[in-house]
């Protein structure tokens, strides 16, 4: 019954992901025009439409989010008319990204995918790098929680760009023992490595909407007992599996 209930739900998940998606991409495609961009001298870049230029006062720039009145000492060189959304790209700072995702792999259901989702909080060095720890709740023969590093790297600081990430770690059993014919089938962690490529869409000045696609290998096992009928004693083998997954991803990054 428990491992029905487990099926179900990742029959269900496929459907829930695609809502979520279609949801978010539709009002993101209704947001592009042209604007400036001004880089400030903290990292921070502002995307806008520049509508002063005082040079008394200084440079006040409007966006969706509002007016910002950038006084000289603060800005460091403009660009206009690049092409983008407008948004203020943060390029320091804490954050938080959490997604949903499905792993695609033949397992013993066949090639039903299972549910994965991810929440991870680091720190953004720079306008490239963000780094942090993560945690959450993945599916396979028994589930298990994910305890992990994460670096992602985004090839600019545009509305939309491309990123690389790489998450490395460990995986603890939520259950203790397998489901299978012998009761006192004790499971067992192991290392995960997910290395993926993906996309980030700016949402207002700080969050975004991002997807990924990548490979994700996951190594467990289980301890199973036998009886020795020669020697007499009861005896245990430790079995291993190995997980080949498709990772597909979809979250949003909160700062």
């Amino acid at each position: 019954m428990k491992h029905s209930i487990n099926s179900n739900l990742a029959a269900y998940f496929p459907v829930l992901t695609i809502i979520i998606l279609l949801s978010v991409l539709k009002p993101l495609t209704a947001q592009n025009r042209v604007t400036d961009k001004v880089y400030l001298k903290n990292g921070t870049i502002v995307y806008g439409r520049i509508v002063q230029n005082d040079s008394l006062r200084g440079i006040r720039i409007n966006n969706d989010c509002g007016s910002y009145l950038i006084r000289f000492q603060e800005f460091d060189s403009l660009k206009f008319n690049v092409g983008e959304n407008n948004f203020i790209s943060q390029t320091k700072g804490y954050y938080n990204s959490t997604s949903l995702g499905l792993l695609f792999g033949k397992g013993v259901d066949g090639n039903l995918p299972y549910p994965s989702i991810t929440s991870v909080t680091g720190y953004q060095f720079s306008k490239h790098w963000f780094t942090g720890i993560g945690v959450g709740f993945e599916y396979y023969q028994w589930g298990v929680l994910p305890l992990f590093v994460q670096a992602d790297y985004f090839i600019n600081t545009e509305r939309f760009t491309p990123y690389f990430a790489i998450k490395a770690g460990y995986s603890f059993p939520l259950t203790k023992k397998k489901e299978g014919n012998y009761n006192t089938e004790k499971t067992f962690g192991g290392i995960t490595v997910n290395p993926e490529i993906g996309f980030k869409i700016a949402m207002g000045d700080k969050n975004a909407f991002i997807c990924s696609i990548g490979y994700q290998y996951q190594k467990l096992s289980y301890e199973q007992p036998g009886y020795d009928y020669f020697n007499g004693p009861n005896y245990s083998r430790r079995i291993y599996t190995n997980f080949n997954r498709i990772s597909f991803r979809i979250g949003f990054v909160f700062r």
